[in-house]
């Protein structure tokens, strides 16, 4: 269906009026960017807009268009439209505000031709045309220009106001942070410990006071706090699921999860649809999100032809996400690897495209990280023996990474060169003012 045909339209109309339903606040911005003319498929809908325009309270709008008769009207029409969500809401203005472009050029060339013959027609229609690519090439080159400056002036930025630190060293230099308003995925066969990985990078984040989103989407939330408390007021995880945790390590968690509850980590494991999970990402602003695992994630009212194809729009999705501008973030996806057929992982390392629906996640990821555990491919390899592999980075170079895996604090830590396991580095991090060891 062709972009200017009414039932896309109308559409897109669903998409910001099921918003101002659903996300009033959020909606507040696109006051100044739509007028109720923009709304041209539907009557009912830009009387909708014009009462949210008029109303600053959200209470006061609904019963304005409770009395109006018009809510019964958007409900019969607005059965499964996929762009009902607020991580599609931004798309929906602009298909909006170009269809408005689009009408006021055809009504400009409607006029030209009213007003000349066939001889001054192709001489008007070209000084018309060249004067419009004109006035849309200066817009371009303006908006190049205040791109180019706000980068310029980024440059004095700190580079912790751009970058999330993983508190892995060597990592963090190589990467120099990941960079905000892009994603990494993480990908690793089964046990091999990527939420605990993850974890790590959450208790980083706690130390240098930035917020993070955790959806959890195999394990509970509870499960996700233990990992945490181990991490974090090294604990021992045993101790933990057993509840046999002794007076002074209760204490101690105490101590160390209260900042935790201080607006830093919000912990989801019921927010499995993407678009659900792009609310919240919205209305709390974080800096890093991390996504356990990919493979779970939903999608409303989309059908695909493969499983790749979804796990490209998802990953596409999640950096549309991460590059709002009014909430960037860095996003975190985690995924699983094939295990192939038996017998066939034993002493082979893991690679990028051994992650489910590879083609897609690699296209997509700004970041690809494999984290690699010998143990979980031959059993004869020691359980604390790990690496990690960057094997992609858009923004510069690749390399691989010796860690020790301590599973009974559920955490990795970086390897010296020199060392022979089990013994692991001093680990500090890098990213904060002051540096705290582990």
């Amino acid at each position: 269906m062709k972009h200017g045909d009414s039932d896309v339209l109308l559409a897109y109309e669903q998409g910001v009026i099921g918003n101002i339903f659903l996300h009033f606040d959020e909606c507040i911005r696109i006051k100044t960017m739509l007028s109720p003319d923009d709304f041209t498929a539907s009557v009912d809908y830009r009387r909708i807009y014009c009462c949210f325009i008029d109303h600053d309270n959200e209470q006061k709008m609904q019963d304005e268009i409770i009395r109006s008769g018009l809510l019964e009207a958007y409900a019969k029409s607005s059965d499964n439209n996929p762009y009902v969500c607020s991580s599609q809401l931004e798309y929906c203005v602009n298909m909006l505000l170009a269809e408005k472009q689009a009408r006021q050029i055809r009504t400009s060339v409607l006029r030209i031709l009213g007003e000349t013959t066939s001889e001054e027609l192709p001489a008007i229609l070209l000084e018309y045309t060249s004067n419009n690519a004109m006035k849309n090439n200066l817009l371009r080159v303006s908006s190049q220009e205040e791109s180019i400056m706000k980068m310029i002036n980024g440059l004095t930025e700190k580079s912790a106001d751009k970058h999330i630190f993983t508190g892995f060293p060597k990592f963090d230099r190589l990467v120099n942070g990941l960079q905000i308003g892009n994603i990494s995925v993480l990908g690793a066969l089964p046990s091999s410990g990527k939420t605990a990985f993850a974890t790590c990078i959450v208790r980083h984040c706690v130390r240098t006071k930035k917020r993070v989103i955790v959806f959890t989407l195999e394990m509970g939330e509870t499960q996700i706090w233990e990992r945490l408390l181990a991490n974090l007021g090294d604990i021992s995880y045993e101790s933990i699921v057993r509840g046999r945790v002794s007076e002074e390590s209760l204490e101690i968690a105490k101590k160390v999860m209260i900042p935790c509850s201080r607006d830093l980590v919000y912990v989801f494991d019921d927010c499995l649809a993407i678009e659900a999970m792009a609310s919240l990402i919205m209305k709390i602003k974080p800096d890093l999100v991390i996504v356990d695992f990919l493979q779970y994630v939903r999608v409303n009212n989309i059908k695909h032809n493969s499983v790749a194809d979804k796990l490209e729009y998802i990953v596409s999705e999640f950096k549309r996400i991460a590059k709002l501008s009014y909430c960037p973030c860095h996003i975190m996806i985690l995924s699983q690897h094939n295990r192939g057929e038996k017998g066939q992982d034993a002493g082979r390392q893991a690679s990028m495209f051994s992650l489910k629906g590879s083609s897609g996640i690699e296209q997509g990821g700004d970041y690809i990280m494999i984290l690699d555990r010998p143990c979980v491919r031959d059993r004869s390899e020691a359980e604390q023996k790990a690496s990690l592999l960057l094997v992609k980075n858009k923004f510069g170079r690749l390399g691989n990474i010796n860690l020790f895996f301590d599973g009974d604090k559920q955490r990795f830590r970086e390897m010296a060169e020199e060392d022979l396991y089990p013994k692991p580095i001093k680990q500090e991090w890098i990213g904060d003012e002051g540096g705290v060891d582990w």
